[in-house]
């Protein structure tokens, strides 16, 4: 048994809108523009032309879990990853303070 698990929230590579900065996070066409990852994860998550878009892939330790939060936050499941499955332990980090 792993340290992470793959769970069916992730977004479809092959909807990655190409506005998203190049790397492990992205963000498909099934975007609503909520939001919700642009509240967790300002740092990565930015204003794309209709939906939300990674800006700038996260770095730190930090930045990585949030987009990870803001991953598995999503109601539409629009964030995804390349190759990195969401950490096993990530339900252990909410509830999160928005404000």
């Amino acid at each position: 048994m792993g340290s992470s698990i793959a769970l069916k929230v992730m977004a479809d590579l092959k909807k990655r809108l190409p506005e998203n900065a190049e790397g492990e996070f992205f963000i498909d066409s099934s975007c609503i523009d909520c939001s919700v990852c642009r509240e967790i994860a300002p740092e990565v998550f930015g204003d794309g032309r209709e939906t939300a878009v990674v800006f700038r892939q996260p770095e730190t330790k930090t930045e990585f879990l949030k987009a990870f939060q803001a991953l598995v936050s999503c109601p539409v499941s629009a964030i995804g990853t390349v190759s990195v499955e969401v950490p096993r332990d990530i339900h252990r980090t909410f509830p999160l303070r928005i404000e």
